[in-house]
């Protein structure tokens, strides 16, 4: 009788750990990925070292009467690699967003079809 007592209350309490599961545990697994999954982005796509030869010369020409136009070339290129970089982490960023979203919402809908889709 105590076992079967045991194994009720095991049960019954199985729905709660599943939540806490879900909500605690994984969420911050979750969200320790897509920090690091973003930190490899960026590094891959490697806005620090843009930033930091941003007025350097392109391809590093230092030829004379050259130095100004290098420099010119490199600032345009750099900038719009800047933004196409900018522009892949962002995106990034809203599809990380996204999942994670969908994965918080994800047990409330089979309650929310029972309800609504019972009413028929």
């Amino acid at each position: 009788m105590a076992a079967q007592i045991k194994l009720s209350s095991f049960i019954l309490s199985l729905p709660l750990l599943f939540l806490y599961w879900w909500y605690i545990e994984a969420s911050v697994n979750i969200l320790k990925y897509f920090n690091l999954a973003l930190g490899a982005i960026a590094h891959i796509i490697s806005i620090e070292i843009i930033l930091k030869t941003f007025f350097k010369p392109w391809r590093s020409e230092f030829r004379e009467g050259f130095v100004g136009v290098a420099i010119l070339v490199g600032v345009m290129v750099r900038t719009f690699v800047l933004f196409a970089d900018l522009i892949i982490l962002s995106a990034s960023l809203l599809i990380f967003v996204i999942i994670f979203l969908l994965w918080l919402i994800l047990p409330v809908l089979p309650i929310v079809g029972i309800i609504y889709g019972g009413a028929r």
